[in-house]
């Protein structure tokens, strides 16, 4: 601090800046900046930092509210926290929530604890480890990704599906283990991209990646998981592009509630300072972030607090990490309905319901390669009708559903980036 002249037990500043210099008190501890001549800090008459506009309710109905929500080891089920939780669901109003550090209790017990105090239809999904999706809309299939899980949700609506990856990586010094669980989640997601294996993605589905993802060693684990960059690739594949156009995945990046500042872990009786450790990183072609925060109820005036029904100490009394909220908008490219193909073409099944066989039409108004393919209601894909080459024009083909087990199925016609997505029953 070059610019800090010693007076006694008082300083004085002989210029307009102070420079900082940050470093660990261990054996070979990390320093930061790593550069000589410190961080500087301007001292005149300049304006506190902006607070980032957000909303504490949703802006539009029209809008998906997400929630990644890291409840500290099945304290959900307290019932001494009980209030903490009905008032702080209660003010978010979640769409869809992704929970961590449920231990003891099944998705089930777990929409029905989210029931009873929001009410309506909730869905859930779960996997081995701690974490579980409870959500307004049907949650499909799920599937473990080593410890972290992911999920198809039926948005509604022709080809709107959402994947849903819901992360709780190790912490603290598992450095290795970390940057292992978030190379496995981002090969699933490459394969899940190229249509092999769970699930069968059509092109431009929305994917959302949240949870706890206790990003505290290097850098390297928030690089594959924002650019998808795998550092392990003899293990888990080739680098690539996250989202659809080709970018890396936004990062929602929301503030804590009146603060100038994002944090999403705070406990005052820990020696460590509150940290970021929780996530929400989304596909921005077809998503577009409206709205997002971290509920910090000790930050918020009186007067919000209670305008939505809240109490100062209801977030730090229910759990170590702070609720991370945010609003998405699908856009436009997202490939839903005739409106948003790359050019004309059409499917027809009949007759629907089949329980021996049914037709399938489909036409072109110009040549291009296309792929028609069968998808379970877990995701697989049962047979590959057509692909190829093919011109401007009709085409039929007749489906054999005789041997296959009674439910719904998808048929998906996807044309370039474009997609059609109909439902067939067998029964």
């Amino acid at each position: 601090m070059q610019d800090i002249t010693f007076l006694g037990d008082a300083f004085a500043l002989t210029q307009d800046a102070i420079h900082f210099v940050f470093i660990n008190d261990l054996v070979n501890a990390d320093k930061l900046p790593d550069a000589t001549g410190g961080v500087a800090y301007l001292i005149g008459p300049s304006v506190m930092p902006h607070i980032a506009d957000y909303s504490i309710k949703k802006q539009d109905a029209s809008q998906l509210r997400m929630l990644s929500y890291n409840v500290r080891r099945d304290d959900f089920f307290d019932a001494d926290k009980e209030d903490n939780y009905r008032r702080i669901l209660q003010a978010i109003a979640p769409d869809i929530i992704g929970f961590q550090e449920i231990y003891n209790h099944s998705s089930g017990e777990t929409a029905t604890k989210v029931a009873s105090y929001l009410g309506g239809m909730w869905y859930h999904g779960e996997v081995s480890s701690d974490v579980l999706v409870v959500s307004r809309y049907p949650v499909l299939h799920s599937t473990p990704i080593g410890g972290n899980g992911a999920f198809i949700l039926d948005l509604g609506g022709t080809n709107n599906q959402l994947l849903l990856l819901v992360a709780h990586p190790p912490c603290c010094a598992n450095n290795m283990g970390r940057q292992r669980e978030i190379d496995e989640m981002m090969a699933f997601v490459r394969d899940a991209k190229a249509g092999n294996g769970f699930p069968a993605l059509a092109p431009n589905t929305p994917i959302v990646i949240m949870g706890d993802m206790n990003l505290v060693g290097f850098n390297e684990q928030q690089e594959t998981l924002i650019t998808g960059n795998i550092m392990d690739e003899a293990s888990y594949g080739p680098d690539f592009q996250p989202d659809w156009d080709g970018t890396a995945l936004g990062d929602a990046k929301p503030p804590a509630t009146q603060l100038p500042m994002s944090f999403t872990w705070y406990n005052d009786n820990s020696s460590f300072s509150p940290g970021r450790l929780d996530y929400i990183v989304y596909t921005e072609s077809v998503l577009e972030l409206q709205n997002s925060y971290v509920l910090f109820t000790h930050s918020l005036p009186q007067d919000s607090l209670l305008l939505h029904g809240l109490e100062l100490e209801d977030v730090i009394e229910a759990s170590d990490h702070l609720p991370v909220v945010a609003d998405f908008e699908q856009i436009s490219s997202t490939a839903i309905g005739q409106d948003h193909l790359p050019f004309p073409f059409d499917l027809e099944i009949a007759p629907n319901p089949a329980s021996l066989s049914t037709t399938l039409t489909y036409s072109l108004s110009e040549s291009t390669t296309i792929s028609l393919r069968l998808i379970d209601s877990k995701g697989r894909v049962i047979k590959v009708l057509d692909q190829g080459k093919k011109g401007q024009g009709t085409y039929t083909l007749s489906l054999d559903v005789a041997h296959l087990v009674k439910g719904v199925y998808q048929c998906h016609l996807v044309v370039g980036d474009g997609v059609l997505v109909k439902k067939v029953v067998v029964r």
